[in-house]
């Protein structure tokens, strides 16, 4: 146990750097919005969905972690969503940085129906 949880800090301490959620998505090439599950819709579930997620030197999202999540179908579908974006790979002077920052998505569940917004719509 002990060994796992080191190599969970070794592993942390890879990333370069901290990037804001406006950045995260200015630097997007391929995103994709989470799908609103049926479990989730089932249950009237709508709230914030955060998640931290990691960034390698080549722009592949490697590691996604939920921080909140209204429903735990919702927690599922805004990582399976996360895995497949891709990003200009960040760096600084020409060196390509692992990177981690905070996703937010906006699951709503009203009269009008369900929907899952962006938080920073362009």
């Amino acid at each position: 146990m002990i060994l796992v949880c080191v190599g969970a800090i070794l592993s942390q301490e890879k990333v370069k750097a901290r990037v804001h959620e406006n950045h995260l998505r200015t630097k997007a090439i391929s995103s994709f919005m989470p799908r609103f599950p049926k479990a989730a819709k089932k249950a009237r579930s709508s709230g914030v969905a955060v998640a931290q997620i990691i960034v390698n030197e080549f722009g592949q999202v490697i590691d996604v972690q939920i921080l909140e999540a209204p429903h735990p179908a919702i927690g599922d579908a805004v990582k399976e969503a996360l895995y497949r974006w891709r990003f200009t790979p960040f760096s600084v002077k020409g060196q390509a940085l692992k990177v981690r920052g905070k996703m937010t998505f906006y699951f709503v569940n009203d009269k009008r129906g369900t929907r899952v917004e962006n938080p920073y719509p362009w």
